[in-house]
């Protein structure tokens, strides 16, 4: 899931701490959202997909990343995006 993709390297890019962080902080949700989606194996919301693609892009256009971790989050930020795009093809 795109959603596990991103966790891992937001942790290992020392950007969250934990579930917790985040599910409220980078996702927008509740601090058991992330544990949720991995528990039950439903799907992530859009809304949530999408607030992470941005944050994504935003930090492979201008952060201090290394540029292994800039071309990581440009590619993630790509493949959320995607995902975002063909979750709202679906559903119209």
């Amino acid at each position: 899931m795109i959603v596990d993709d991103i966790y891992a390297f937001f942790r290992a890019a020392g950007i969250t701490r934990s579930h917790a962080h985040f599910s409220v902080e980078h996702m927008g949700y509740s601090r058991r959202y992330y544990d949720y989606l991995r528990c039950s194996r439903a799907q992530p919301n859009v809304r949530a997909v999408f607030r992470l693609a941005l944050t994504l892009l935003d930090m492979a256009m201008d952060s201090d990343l290394t540029p292994d971790e800039n071309r990581c989050a440009s590619s993630l930020g790509k493949r959320a995006f995607a995902y975002v795009i063909r979750r709202c093809r679906l559903t119209n």
